[in-house]
């Protein structure tokens, strides 16, 4: 059971470095490009992930679809905020305010 914590923990420290650059790199090379490189990245390695037959062999898969992931959160979250109106602004989620809730 340690080795899958050891194999997430790596996936986790890929995500906390990986997502400073994934913003900078989608300002470069645009959004879309971001995005369709992130869902082949990561659904190519779900495929891997899914023929792996030890748990060693689920550590670059993971990696990799962590990175494919840090591609894609920055240009949906950008254009997600870009696509509401200015006037009306940024409301918090119904899921975040009611976290919020339960956490004050």
């Amino acid at each position: 059971m340690e080795q899958i914590g050891f194999v997430f923990s790596i996936r986790l420290a890929t995500d906390m470095f990986m997502g400073i650059f994934a913003g900078i790199l989608a300002d470069k090379i645009g959004r879309k490009r971001c995005i369709i490189m992130g869902n082949v990245l990561g659904a190519t390695m779900y495929i891997f992930c899914g023929l792996a037959t030890h748990w060693s062999h689920l550590v670059i898969p993971l990696i990799l679809d962590s990175v494919a992931g840090c591609l894609i959160s920055p240009s949906i979250m950008a254009m997600t905020a870009e696509s509401i109106p200015k006037e009306r602004g940024l409301q918090p989620s119904p899921q975040g305010a009611s976290l919020q809730h339960l956490l004050l």
